[in-house]
């Protein structure tokens, strides 16, 4: 990896009591290859994107200076992908881009945490985790209103012990990966899995 013509030194400086360097991703957008690139130690924080250039990764950017997570995560990206030559991807929030320098928020639900992201169909989705009063989480499920500018519309929602991680749909049937890192790892909640049958 390159910057400023000079490749990277990931070695770790004397002053630095940790480390953590990650290619934290990689994702195509608009035809080219990229890299979510990170640096991290008790001294510096560098989040970086890389483009693949003539069989090597150059500095493109640093992350858009905007954003803001809304859970401690090691990765400054939980979830991505591209849709209509744009880029989704969530901190906690959810962001879309076009030229990876700028970054738009979109606010689904006050108070809740976006966790993944699925194409269906040419239909861009969202799920969303938020704590309920009485401890249980509610799980909802949007879709990106198309001809519009970043509108989702809640499609349904369900309330469950622990949030959920991930979803996807599978003939007629969206399924969700329940668990909380939160929980103990023996908690018989973590790896629940859920579905939930979807009316044509």
């Amino acid at each position: 990896m390159f910057k400023n013509n000079t490749q990277l030194d990931t070695s770790v400086s004397s002053d630095a009591k940790f480390a953590q360097i990650r290619t934290y991703d990689l994702f195509t957008l608009n035809g080219s290859l990229y890299a979510f690139y990170s640096n991290y130690t008790d001294t510096n924080l560098c989040n970086e994107i890389y483009r693949y250039e003539n069989g090597n990764f150059y500095y493109y950017c640093d992350l858009p200076d905007n954003l803001t997570a809304q859970r401690t995560t090691y990765r400054p990206i939980d979830t991505k992908l591209q849709y209509h030559g744009k880029l989704y991807f969530t901190t906690g929030n959810l962001y879309v881009t076009a030229d990876l320098k700028t970054a738009q928020k979109t606010v689904l639900e006050q108070n809740s945490i976006v966790t993944d992201l699925q194409v269906i169909e040419d239909t861009l989705y969202a799920m969303t985790a938020a704590k309920n009063e009485d401890g249980t989480y509610r799980t909802a499920i949007w879709c990106r209103q198309k001809g519009t500018k970043e509108h989702f519309r809640e499609l349904f929602y369900f309330n469950f012990p622990c949030p959920a991680q991930c979803f996807t749909y599978y003939e007629g049937t969206m399924y969700f990966g329940m668990g909380d890192g939160l929980l103990s790892q023996n908690d018989p909640l973590n790896g629940t899995i859920l579905s939930v049958y979807v009316l044509g």
